[in-house]
């Protein structure tokens, strides 16, 4: 996704042999994302909780069907957190520390 966001950067720059390369990079990188989007679909349904959070985490503007599979990944226990926990994991949530003296 960064790679993406690099790319339509680079679309803006003068030189027009720049700017056409960064056009066939970014279709190509566009292709990639559909691809990997494709066979992360393709794959059988599994947990509904996590199914549920990815698309809860795909309804966040920016957040695709690859950035919310690599965080479910990296973060397995996240699709099974309430939403208490998971707002106090983002930090969203203060919580009084106290070192009980």
């Amino acid at each position: 996704m960064r790679d993406r966001g690099a790319v339509r950067d680079r679309l803006a720059h003068r030189l027009p042999l720049l700017r056409k390369q960064a056009k066939t990079r970014l279709r190509q990188v566009e292709r990639q994302i559909k691809a990997v989007d494709r066979e992360l679909s393709d794959q059988p349904g599994g947990d509904p909780d996590v199914e549920r959070m990815a698309r809860i985490l795909e309804s966040i503007p920016g957040v695709y069907s690859v950035s919310a599979a690599g965080l479910l990944a990296t973060m397995p226990k996240l699709a099974h957190l309430a939403r208490k926990a998971l707002a106090s994991l983002e930090g969203l949530v203060s919580v009084t520390h106290q070192s009980g003296t």
